[in-house]
């Protein structure tokens, strides 16, 4: 199920139960935070394709001074298969040619599908998701 957060529209499909593909993305002041979980398998892959196209697509279309970053958080996937691969790698090819920064998230599945592959050093990798920053508190006091 592909759910984006900015957008005020009713879930196309019921929730994803364990196991299947789950999509979540949307923008805020890091970027875009795409989150995956679930399967990545043949079954998921137009699914993750899809998604991935779309949240490329933001990240590029983002004005001038937000970050053209895209962020894709897998540590909720369970099993991740080559089409998985291609679909990371797809995301990986069509962020240089739209000249947007891609971060990648791996969960300990897509690192160690990474590893085995030798593909690891293509991306940039993080620890951890951005998390949004907390609005600034404004003091009542007045000197």
């Amino acid at each position: 199920m592909l759910h984006h957060p900015l957008r005020a529209t009713a879930p196309q499909q019921p929730p994803a139960s364990v196991g299947q593909l789950r999509i979540d993305y949307g923008a805020d002041e890091a970027g875009v935070v795409c989150r995956v979980g679930g399967e990545i398998d043949y079954d998921a892959a137009n699914q993750l394709r899809e998604a991935v196209d779309a949240a490329v697509g933001e990240a590029a279309a983002r004005p001038h001074p937000a970050p053209r970053k895209l962020w894709i958080d897998t540590t909720a996937v369970t099993f991740c298969d080559s089409t998985g691969l291609n679909g990371l790698l797809r995301a990986h090819s069509a962020c240089r040619s739209q000249g947007v920064e891609l971060v990648l998230v791996p969960g300990e599945c897509v690192l160690r599908l990474l590893e085995l592959t030798d593909t690891k050093d293509l991306f940039a990798i993080a620890p951890a998701p951005p998390t949004p920053r907390q609005p600034a508190l404004r003091s009542a006091a007045t000197g």
